[in-house]
């Protein structure tokens, strides 16, 4: 896979074909992110189809900004997290709600890089503390040409063959001892640290009917929704985290934004059928990091899902970059935002394959709710 030495922002694989401009018009005025055609990679210039005119990558143009590639297929993927981020109700502000702002994002990470480590950002791409999750170490060759047990990290992340059918393979009937053991209403140890209601302390959120309170229930994420419950004995019997709970936050894609393309039919039928299903162990498998590697319950998901999940990963550290590192703050983190320039770094990456792959941080949003809960 020939690149010349260019990677894509997102997946940090080689840039050769099918993959997209983001930049903007030079202007006293915000411009919108503007997003070029398909274009072809030849001889340092990035060349639009059906065009004869090209781009400097990672440069300035003319009368318009750093010109920022990424593979059509990772901007897919980020055009599909900023659509969940806008219709995640219990999430605050988030930092990338749109291109605009997803594009400024880059922008920013380019002059960290520049503070941080002096790197002139026409060299290759941009770096990150993670590496890309396992791309980064093949980027001294002249062909981005990965081991084979890292194939995974171009697989497609859009067509994704069945990822219905896949899970609902790993999901396990419910144990017939214990029904309710994903229920926390069921433990004792948290109706005792719920704070018991008198009538004088009474809301009227106690005197709403079951119906409502379930539907308050689903907009909210599974650590608020506990938190709600810890707040009286009376709403920890009423807002059960039962399967049905646990089956709704699966299906709303509220838990995993990237199972964006699961099927709802597929699984409502899977609902109702007999015996349970244990829908708690299957969130519960998706949110560990384990899972995914060697040895691990999903190790063998299809590749697409695995690359997808990556760089969901990948957007949501930039998410929070955006939130909670200013470029002011940058020179407090070094060394850990400058980690890849560390030999031992890179060794511990090559040393943690798991069929192709190394979790270095970046826990995703929703293994830290459902972690909360469990």
């Amino acid at each position: 896979m020939a690149t010349n030495g260019v990677f894509c922002s997102i997946c940090g694989c080689g840039i050769y074909e099918d993959f997209n401009i983001l930049s903007r018009k030079i202007s006293s005025e915000p411009s919108p992110t503007f997003i070029s055609p398909l274009a072809d990679y030849h001889q340092h210039r990035a060349l639009f189809e059906g065009s004869g005119s090209g781009w400097q990558v990672y440069e300035p143009n003319l009368d318009y900004d750093t010109a920022i590639p990424i593979h059509s297929t990772c901007l897919q993927v980020v055009k599909q997290f900023i659509d969940h981020r806008s219709k995640n109700k219990d999430r605050p502000s988030s930092a990338l709600l749109s291109l605009d702002s997803f594009y400024e994002s880059l922008l920013q990470q380019a002059s960290r890089n520049e503070k941080e480590l002096g790197l002139q950002l026409a060299v290759n791409g941009l770096e990150w503390d993670h590496q890309y999750y396992g791309a980064r170490q093949f980027w001294g060759q002249e062909f981005w040409i990965p081991d084979f047990q890292w194939q995974w990290l171009v697989a497609d992340p859009i067509d994704i063959p069945s990822p219905t059918t896949y899970l609902l393979s790993r999901l396990q009937p419910q144990p017939a001892r214990n029904p309710a053991r994903c229920s926390v209403s069921s433990s004792s140890n948290f109706l005792s640290s719920a704070t018991s209601s008198s009538p004088a302390q009474s809301t009227r959120l106690h005197d709403l009917p079951a119906e409502i309170l379930d539907y308050i229930k689903s907009y909210l994420s599974p650590s608020s929704t506990k938190n709600l419950r810890l707040s009286c004995q009376d709403l920890a019997h009423r807002l059960p985290l039962d399967q049905l709970y646990w089956y709704n936050q699966l299906t709303s894609g509220a838990l995993f934004g990237y199972l964006w393309d699961l099927d709802p039919e597929q699984l409502r039928l899977k609902n109702r059928e007999s015996p349970s299903w244990d829908w708690a162990h299957l969130v519960r498998t998706l949110s560990r990091e384990e899972s995914f590697r060697k040895g691990g319950v999903l190790n063998r998901a299809p590749v697409g899902l695995k690359n997808r999940r990556r760089l969901w990963k990948i957007l949501e550290h930039i998410e929070w970059l955006d939130e909670h590192v200013p470029l002011s703050q940058v020179e407090a983190l070094w060394p850990s935002l400058g980690a890849w320039r560390n030999p031992a770094v890179e060794q511990q990456c090559k040393a943690e394959s798991w069929d192709g792959g190394v979790e270095q941080g970046g826990i995703l949003e929703a293994r830290r709710d459902v972690v909360a809960v469990f």
